[in-house]
């Protein structure tokens, strides 16, 4: 999974003298099944603090697939939602 992924190259960084945090930890969500986190804006901000939460500092998303309805979600989250997470 993600967190062990993410533990796992921090203690690759510290086996050779590298600053764990001086690395960017990034997540991409690119498959249609990823338009999920676009359900609402609490939904979005509830998984981003999640991946936060296990050290994921940069989120990319691909949103080729986003359905119409979500068009409002996604603009929200972008004004609003994604300012008050950085």
């Amino acid at each position: 999974n993600t967190k062990t992924r993410v533990e796992l190259i921090d203690k690759y960084c510290e086996d050779i003298g590298r600053n764990p945090e001086s690395l960017s930890h990034s997540m991409l969500f690119y498959s249609k099944n990823s338009l999920k986190i676009f359900k609402n804006e609490e939904n979005f901000s509830k998984i981003v603090r999640q991946y936060q939460g296990i050290g994921i500092d940069e989120f990319i998303f691909y949103l080729p697939f986003y359905e119409s309805e979500q068009r409002s979600v996604l603009k929200k989250v972008a004004e609003d939602i994604i300012p008050s997470l950085r």
